[in-house]
C-alpha cells in the first residue's frame, strides 16, 4: 500500500492549521449586550409616518377625496396590472465621435 503523505508533512499541516485557526478566536472577549432600544427603529419610523393610528377604528367617511378620481383609481386598481413594455421603444445613445 502506497503512502499519500509522510508523517512529518501531516503533522506540519495540522500544526499550521491549528495556529491559523486559533488566530480567529478571542479568548478574552465577553458577549456584548445590546441596547434596550435594539430593533425599535423600524417601529419608531412607522409610528412617525402614520398620520392617524386610529383611522381604521373610526366609522365615518374620509373627507377630502374627490369621488370621481377615487372611483377611477379603484377601477384601475381592480383591473389589474398592465403591460409596462407596451408602447415603449428602445433608445440608443452614441458615446464619443
Amino acid at each position: 500500500m502506497k503512502k499519500l503523505m509522510n508523517p512529518k508533512t501531516t503533522v506540519l499541516i495540522l500544526l499550521s492549521g491549528t495556529v491559523l485557526l486559533s488566530g480567529c478566536t478571542d479568548w478574552q472577549s465577553k458577549p456584548v449586550a445590546v441596547d434596550e432600544s435594539w430593533g425599535k427603529s423600524v417601529k419608531n419610523m412607522v409610528e412617525a409616518q402614520t398620520l392617524n393610528p386610529n383611522a381604521g377604528y373610526v366609522d365615518r367617511p374620509v373627507l377630502g377625496i374627490d369621488g370621481q378620481k377615487s372611483q377611477g383609481a379603484i377601477q384601475v386598481y381592480r383591473a389589474g396590472s398592465t403591460d409596462l413594455k407596451q408602447g415603449k421603444e428602445a433608445v440608443e445613445f452614441e458615446v464619443g465621435n
